[in-house]
């Protein structure tokens, strides 16, 4: 069930700047899970909604070391730890974007619209406590990805996804690798140390994707207007597609509800 309603929002007055000048999406060092494209005051609008799940999902992927296994055969309630995080991709699959990484850029007549970042943010899938954090990362396709070793112990990240396949080979504490992910799909991260860790990186061809936070909520700003087909992903569950409607000045609500 989805919810679909617009609502005017309040104008906001953008600068605008010739095409040569940059504008950074975050200080540097600072990791991020989202990038927008700042356009003109009237050319752009919002998306926004909640994403509900229903019935708490099981991450069985998780429920693999001998000690769970057991409580987990005799039908034992499992620990809060062993369900699904809430960590749902919201995305448009048909907004503007370029396959080989660079973000959107609009056509020479009304290119003094647009401020694009001065370069890739840094984006960071730490190991923390055995855990990969954050569980899920959505990143724009071209992105380097760094995989640091925040534990006491060795860790070995590796994937065989078809989207990207690679192994970092073992490091220890305070060591850090990198993997550039130049095709889009969604790519399963594992360590061949520790069979409990998992995480997810889906990766997408234009700039126009968020996280929800944890009550579920989500913003995707400075989105051209036009028609899209906005995807909900979660990674236990069938993703869901509403084709939605931005219009300038405006805010757009969709809410999500799974299963």
């Amino acid at each position: 069930m989805q919810r679909i309603s617009t609502a005017v929002w309040p104008q906001r007055f953008f600068r605008v700047v010739l095409a040569a000048m940059l504008c950074p999406l975050a200080g540097a060092g600072s990791p991020v899970w989202g990038v927008a494209v700042v356009l003109a005051q009237g050319s752009s609008g919002q998306l926004r909604g909640r994403v509900e799940l229903k019935t708490p999902m099981v991450d069985d992927s998780r429920i693999i070391s001998k000690e769970i296994s057991a409580l987990y055969q005799k039908n034992a309630p499992l620990a809060p730890s062993t369900y699904e995080p809430l960590s749902f991709v919201i995305y448009l699959e048909n907004a503007p974007g370029a396959p080989n990484g660079q973000l959107w850029t609009p056509p020479a007549k009304i290119a003094h619209e647009v401020s694009p970042p001065a370069a890739q943010p840094r984006l960071v899938m730490d190991q923390k406590s055995l855990t990969f954090v954050p569980h899920v990362l959505p990143i724009l396709v071209g992105s380097t990805v760094e995989f640091p070793n925040s534990d006491p112990v060795y860790h070995n990240v590796f994937s065989f996804s078809p989207a990207k396949t690679f192994d970092l080979g073992r490091y220890p504490a305070g060591r850090a690798k990198a993997i550039t992910f130049d095709k889009p799909g969604l790519v399963k991260v594992y360590c061949d140390m520790h069979s409990q860790m998992n995480a997810f990186i889906l990766v997408l061809v234009n700039p126009y994707f968020t996280l929800t936070d944890e009550n579920g909520n989500y913003t995707l700003r400075d989105i051209p207007a036009g028609t899209y087909k906005a995807k909900a992903w979660f990674a236990r569950l069938p993703e869901k597609t509403v084709t939605v409607t931005i219009r300038p000045g405006e805010t757009t609500a969709l809410d999500f509800v799974f299963p």
